[in-house]
């Protein structure tokens, strides 16, 4: 959205609003709070952006972007389409992913006999893990009943908390976890994924029915079909005009 508007500024500007088109392609025409995906009620964090989009003379296409030729300058443009998931895994990436997941908190109560209900594994502990392990304990809690003993744990490979943050807050980052109740499991990373828990690279096996992944980003597979460098994610390296360098 925000690259869509500042380009149909730009192209008035210049006086060339009948000779450019500016098309945005999603699967639905809604603006999502991404970075508050892992509170509760993700269902609630979008907003509607088709008058938006009428009133600055932004074509909306309704569907997901498969493939790109760059020599032909063409998009091709599916009707569905999801991002690829780590099996029996939850997580926030999307809104629709953060909703399946606060579906499935509160399914169970639902479930007999039981007993990791109350445990949640947070595969991966940089910035989206954090948030979302300190959001955790309370949500259950609103769940299962407050008087209920959660427990939530995040597993990092890095011998430290997100370490892509350095040491500077990481006193104030483990306040925080104790403060919630956070477990963690540093060091170690998660080498697998069942229905009933994850084994980690040391062989431990720690059950839970509950697994998010927030083992941190690639660049979407779209960036594969465009010719030019990537960085260590796959994104491609553009210029101050975000044209490929």
């Amino acid at each position: 959205m925000y690259s869509a508007l500042a380009a149909r500024r730009l192209i008035s500007q210049n006086g060339k609003d009948e000779d450019i088109e500016t098309v945005v392609i999603a699967p639905e025409p809604t603006l999502a709070v991404r970075r508050r995906f892992y509170e509760a009620n993700p269902a609630t964090m979008q907003t509607p952006l088709g008058d938006l989009f009428t009133a600055t003379g932004v074509k909306f296409v309704q569907g997901v972007a498969k493939t790109i030729d760059t020599k032909m300058r063409q998009v091709g443009v599916v009707n569905t389409g999801g991002e690829a998931a780590v099996e029996h895994t939850f997580n926030v990436d999307r809104l629709h992913s953060a909703i399946e997941l606060d579906e499935h908190l509160h399914s169970l109560p639902r479930v007999p006999d039981c007993p990791v209900c109350n445990t949640v594994i947070v595969c991966g502990g940089g910035f989206t893990g954090i948030e979302l392990a300190a959001e955790l304990p309370a949500r259950l809690r609103s769940i299962l009943g407050q008087d209920a003993e959660t427990k939530v744990m995040v597993v990092e490979r890095n011998p430290n908390i997100e370490p892509g943050l350095g040491p500077s807050p990481r006193p104030e980052i483990q306040k925080a976890k104790d403060e919630y109740g956070v477990e963690s499991k540093l060091g170690v990373a998660v080498v697998s994924v069942d229905a009933g828990g994850v084994v980690t690279s040391t062989g431990e096996i720690i059950k839970a029915s509950t697994m998010v992944w927030t083992g941190g980003m690639v660049a979407t597979d779209l960036t594969e079909q465009i010719p030019g460098d990537k960085d260590a994610l796959g994104r491609v390296v553009v210029n101050k005009n975000l044209r490929v360098a």
